[in-house]
């Protein structure tokens, strides 16, 4: 019986055959594999929402609450306003230069 030489350092120790599920391990660069895209589908539960809630109930107390939301809510109306202004204030046709006279 032969020795094989250990992988190289970041090889696939298994050459890329596939496992049981039929999954190699591989996966283009820069595309998350399926496990990954799991995990990001599953990212905001019900329960995560209700436990963010109990933690800033907790933090800033029931009184500040309704205080904040309301400042929130002020903030985004603000926000739209301007951002909708900024939109009807630009010109609908682009304007043009002038010519020189002398053309």
């Amino acid at each position: 019986m032969t020795a094989h030489p250990p992988p190289a350092p970041g090889a696939d120790p298994w050459g890329g055959r596939p496992d049981r599920s039929g999954h190699t391990g591989q996966t283009p660069a820069g595309t998350p594999d399926e496990s990954e895209s799991a995990v990001l589908r599953n990212a905001l539960e019900p329960w995560h929402l209700i436990l963010i809630l109990a933690v800033l109930v907790l933090v800033f107390g029931s009184k500040k609450l309704p205080d904040m939301a309301r400042g929130l809510g002020r903030s985004m109306r603000i926000l739209k306003s301007e951002a909708k202004a900024l939109k009807d204030e630009q010109p609908a046709e682009p304007v043009r230069a002038e010519q020189p006279a002398g053309r």
